[in-house]
């Protein structure tokens, strides 16, 4: 029987490399745009922010605040989580194509 520590090790492992595997279907094509909004004064969503730029080795996600982007957010529908809606800085929001 494997020691605990050996047995802990090895799903750690698999569940980080399961992180970081996207199946391709899931993937969008490369011409659709993707962009990530956050609350631009949440040090939390700047973490999560920060850790989504290091992953994009190929640059393809925009990324902006909700308070510097509301006329683009109701240009897609979702101007309900700009400054001021009622969901204003209470999530973060991703957008690839029109969807």
């Amino acid at each position: 029987m494997a020691p605990v520590h050996a047995i802990s090790a090895t799903l750690v492992a698999l569940t980080a490399s399961a992180v970081y595997y996207v199946p391709e279907q899931l993937k969008p094509a490369p011409e659709v745009e993707t962009w990530l909004f956050f609350d631009g004064v949440c040090n939390l969503c700047d973490g999560f922010v920060n850790f989504v730029y290091q992953g994009d080795s190929t640059g393809r996600i925009r990324f902006g605040a909700l308070q510097k982007h509301k006329e683009l957010l109701e240009r897609l529908g979702v101007g309900r989580y700009a400054e001021g809606g009622e969901e204003a800085m209470t999530t973060v929001v991703v957008i690839q194509g029109q969807e």
